[in-house]
């Protein structure tokens, strides 16, 4: 449950986050393992896909890909438009952390 716990919750579809997602799963599997009557060698081979899984998945969270392969900075900040990433971050974290619904074209233009 460490890596659900340290998994980035999705700011702009909270109802669709793979947190929650991975979280159920996690959750679902643990209940099946306690109710499966299985022989050893199954639960063997269950318990090694999970650990298998679970690196993955902590690889994932704590990024070590980006660390071992670093996105150069002429990707990060395109010749023709240097602060476009930093600006479409900024835009995301804004619309994400906004309290109300944008206003549909209608009500801007006729104040309905």
């Amino acid at each position: 449950m460490r890596v659900v716990e340290r998994w980035p919750a999705d700011k702009l579809r909270p109802t669709h986050c793979f947190k929650t997602i991975l979280g159920g799963y996690v959750q679902r599997e643990f209940q099946a393992n306690q109710k499966a009557v299985v022989n050893k060698e199954a639960l063997a081979n269950r318990l090694k896909r999970a650990e298998v899984n679970l690196a993955a998945l902590d690889r994932i969270v704590s990024n070590e890909a980006m660390k071992k392969y670093p996105l150069p900075s002429r990707l990060r900040h395109p010749v023709e438009k240097p602060k476009y990433y930093d600006e479409l971050i900024k835009a995301i974290d804004d619309t994400a952390n906004r309290k109300e619904q944008p206003k549909g074209l209608f009500k801007r233009l006729f104040g309905k």
